[in-house]
């Protein structure tokens, strides 16, 4: 099927990208489904909303923790005439 997508014209691939994210939609949407009927209603709880004053130190809070988690490592590799150091490629 993707050799066939690929000698195809624009198109059909397009055709295809939509087909296939509409597929894949489908079933995210029938996973929640499925998993809404599973949930004890008797579990849920209601909370307030937090104050304006928390919510500013929630968001700051939230937003180190996201610069935090986008930086990558770094790592040093011996070259046996230097020492280089790198940000890893895998983190993204």
């Amino acid at each position: 099927m993707l050799t066939w997508i690929n000698v195809a014209g624009v198109k059909q691939r397009v055709r295809a990208a939509v087909g296939l994210t509409v597929a894949k939609m489908l079933r995210l949407a029938s996973f929640v489904i499925v998993g809404l009927l599973f949930v004890d209603s008797s579990r849920v709880v209601s909370f307030e909303a937090p104050s304006p004053g928390n919510l500013g130190d929630a968001a700051l809070l939230l937003l180190f923790a996201y610069a935090v988690s986008r930086t990558r490592p770094r790592q040093r590799v011996n070259t046996g005439t230097r020492t280089a150091t790198f940000r890893s490629r895998c983190w993204r």
